[in-house]
């Protein structure tokens, strides 16, 4: 993955976040065709994810009945499918050009408090922006990994209007210090194996996002903890949430099964924002509020 960052970054000092957006989608089909061998010859991660569909085949079918579209049935168990075999007739409806903000999912809401939970070096920040414009309140982004924050900073003091605030720490179930494994790309996370400690805290304790009405979560393993840390929050906003829950086979399970018994008002949808195994997002949407 690291190759594919680096190569964005500089796309976007010589051309744009178009030109970038562009570069990304080769760079990801170049890598599907590298792994393209593996439907032959599985790794044992694929093993390891067919070994968990086939054990928790039923319980994947009665949560797929409970998402809210067709389009998410499907994508749904075709992921898991697709994580198993790496064969692409399996992962044909991915969404490349505005991840965590699916056109035919999401909706404005007024006065507009997006949390940006994983802010990595400001990526979906600028998306956000792009699809909302400037008509919002307030942006509050939390990044753990020192060189990425150190990104994030320095494009937010580019943009002095759009209202940002920033926290160099990571979200978590309660208030600490966790290992972290910090690679200065968006696949830093939380590990018992990391090399240094970070500080953590819930999302309930900021002031800032009490008013939340857009959360997106992306932290590498950590979404589910993360998600319970802010139920006063859900409980009282009912904001949409934005999910990713590919980072691991039970995480496609767990974190669904969560949002759905713990928060019944939500619609739930599955959208894939990549041609990979990643980026499988988990949308959360009160159809009474938008």
């Amino acid at each position: 993955m690291g190759y594919r960052n680096r190569i964005a970054e500089m796309i976007r000092k010589w051309g744009g976040v178009e030109l970038e957006r562009k570069i990304w989608y080769l760079t990801m089909k170049l890598h599907l065709d590298a792994t393209a061998k593996y439907k032959n010859n599985p790794t044992s991660k694929m093993k390891a994810s067919e070994q968990f569909y086939r054990t928790n085949i039923e319980q994947i079918k009665r949560i797929s009945d409970f998402l809210a579209d067709d389009k998410s049935k499907q994508i749904y168990q075709d992921m898991f499918l697709f994580r198993a075999t790496y064969d692409r007739r399996y992962n044909t409806k991915y969404e490349l050009s505005m991840p965590f903000f699916s056109a035919d999912v999401v909706r404005y809401s007024a006065n507009e408090v997006f949390v940006d939970i994983g802010a990595y070096d400001g990526d979906t920040i600028k998306r956000f922006i792009k699809w909302r414009g400037q008509d919002y309140d307030h942006i509050v982004a939390f990044e753990p990994d020192h060189d990425s924050f150190v990104k994030l900073e320095h494009m937010l003091q580019k943009h002095p209007t759009w209202n940002c605030s920033s926290f160099e720490l990571g979200v978590y179930s309660h208030s600490g210090e966790l290992f972290f494994e910090a690679k200065d790309n968006p696949a830093s996370c939380v590990t018992q194996d990391g090399t240094i400690r970070i500080r953590v805290a819930k999302l309930d304790d900021f002031t800032e996002c009490l008013d939340a009405t857009f959360i997106k979560i992306i932290t590498n393993g950590g979404e589910l903890e993360c998600l319970k840390g802010m139920s006063r929050i859900i409980d009282s906003n009912h904001p949409i949430l934005s999910v990713c829950i590919s980072w691991k086979d039970e995480d496609m399970v767990d974190i669904v099964t969560y949002v759905r018994e713990k928060y019944p008002f939500y619609d739930l949808y599955v959208r894939q924002h990549s041609m990979g195994a990643d980026m499988t997002v988990l949308y959360a949407v009160d159809p009474n509020k938008y």
